[in-house]
């Protein structure tokens, strides 16, 4: 544990390196919040634009900064790592050193996001509190919250673990990298609340993991659930987080077969 620990220390102190990546990721994601923030303002200006959910405009203002805030803490980009590594060679020396290969990328990922949270999250936070009136939950439901969050960053990882893996078939799989990410986003409610969806697209997204990363997460946040509904968001979580860590034990024996065997 202690060599992971470092290990994962040195990544937050390689990513300080590159400082300049992460403010322009900054400045893109502060432009993003505007431009949405200018969007639902627009429609909440019209008499026809109706929410199920009764939210005001200062309760969807919360919702696009914490869905942005949510997305520099959970992201990360390891299904191009593993596409790298596999076309480079280098997984076959990740394999054979006595670590294990999935928390290696695990605390790597800990690493690059804890510095991507300090970088823009903080700011996103400071700025939204002075301009948007951006206000946190009580302390109960912000330490529910974070619990909620961390179980959401365990789910995406393992995500795109898994669709990582598919690049001991395929080979390259860097083209999934983004597409995943914008189906996650889509179906997650990022962009746009759940509640908004039409009645088939909201029942179809209802079956999906992906609402348990930014959606479940944020009416948390907004106190729009229950304690009783909140456990039951824990509940659908910790199942999920157990079915993919299965799904990953089963898919990596087949894999490492299926990467032994291209390596001869």
């Amino acid at each position: 544990m202690g060599f992971y620990f470092r290990y994962t220390i040195n990544v937050f102190q390689q990513n300080s390196i590159y400082r300049t990546r992460f403010i322009l990721q900054l400045f893109y994601s502060i432009l993003n919040l505007l431009v949405y923030i200018s969007i639902w303002t627009a429609l909440y200006s019209t008499s026809k634009f109706s929410n199920p959910q009764t939210l005001n405009l200062n309760e969807m203002i919360n919702y696009v900064v914490v869905s942005t805030i949510i997305s520099s803490i959970v992201s990360n980009n390891i299904i191009y790592m593993i596409d790298n590594k596999i076309k480079t060679g280098d997984i076959a020396i990740d394999l054979i050193r006595p670590i294990d290969f999935s928390t290696l990328l695990l605390c790597e990922t800990i690493g690059r996001n804890l510095y991507q949270t300090i970088i823009i999250s903080v700011p996103i936070i400071i700025i939204s509190s002075f301009f948007f009136e951006f206000s946190p939950p009580n302390p109960t439901y912000l330490g529910l919250f974070i619990f909620s969050l961390l179980l959401a960053f365990i789910i995406n990882f393992c995500l795109m673990f898994l669709f990582g893996m598919l690049g001991f078939w395929y080979l390259t799989i860097w083209h999934l990298d983004q597409f995943l990410n914008d189906i996650i986003k889509l179906f997650a409610g990022v962009w746009i609340p759940l509640w908004l969806f039409p009645g088939f697209l909201s029942d179809f997204a209802n079956y999906l993991p992906f609402r348990l990363i930014y959606f479940s997460p944020i009416t948390i946040f907004l106190e729009k659930v229950t304690i009783e509904e909140i456990l039951f968001i824990y509940m659908q979580q910790l199942i999920t987080v157990v079915f993919l860590v299965l799904l990953i034990a089963l898919t990596w024996r087949k894999g490492i077969r299926k990467i032994v065997i291209q390596g001869g």
